[in-house]
């Protein structure tokens, strides 16, 4: 067959033209906060009610930490970071504490740009990450999540599930292998 009969017959055989399929609207009574806390569990994150101080939390769950990163609670924190803070700083953080602007509630996942963290690398290279979240910025999916990023306004944003996590072929499981050894979210107003 020749190349103009192939192209011949691919013109004649052509599909109907269907359209997109509708992504369906959630309705947000649902009970996105319990399904944020039961998925966010599943990735290895520990949640904390909003009946947990700060304070509270850190004295329990974190004894060990002594160089703490918390820029919105400089109550609790004693790091001062920039995005110019050397590494050799940065990596010696054991507990860094933000708060996100957003959480998925379909993966647990919760949002974390430059400029809360100060640097990009902060909530990587800290030994523990710890998250305050306020249940309004839960919302139910990930499409949903991404109408509400302000993606241009920001240089740098990642969602983060879970602490860091790698298995090698055994299905030996390590935790804290490329980023934080743990993630911890208080959901609090």
């Amino acid at each position: 067959m020749g190349r103009i009969k192939i192209l011949e017959n691919i013109k004649r055989n052509k599909p109907a033209v269907v359209g997109l399929p509708e992504i369906p609207g959630f309705n947000r009574e649902e009970k996105v906060v319990g399904l944020f806390i039961k998925n966010a569990s599943v990735s290895g994150t520990r949640c904390f009610s909003d009946g947990q101080s700060l304070n509270e939390i850190i004295q329990r769950d974190f004894t060990t930490a002594k160089n703490i990163f918390a820029p919105d609670f400089p109550e609790i924190g004693h790091l001062s970071v920039t995005e110019k803070t050397d590494i050799g700083i940065l990596k010696n953080i054991d507990l860094a504490i933000f708060r996100s602007p957003l959480g998925v509630a379909e993966n647990g996942a919760i949002w974390l740009t430059e400029e809360i963290s100060h640097h990009r690398i902060v909530p990587f290279i800290t030994q523990h990450l710890l998250v305050v979240l306020s249940p309004e910025n839960i919302v139910p999916t990930m499409h949903e999540a991404y109408e509400n990023l302000p993606v241009a306004e920001t240089g740098f944003g990642v969602f983060v599930a879970g602490p860091s996590k790698t298995a090698d072929i055994e299905q030996s499981l390590v935790v804290g292998a490329q980023g934080a050894r743990s993630l911890g979210i208080l959901i609090t107003t």
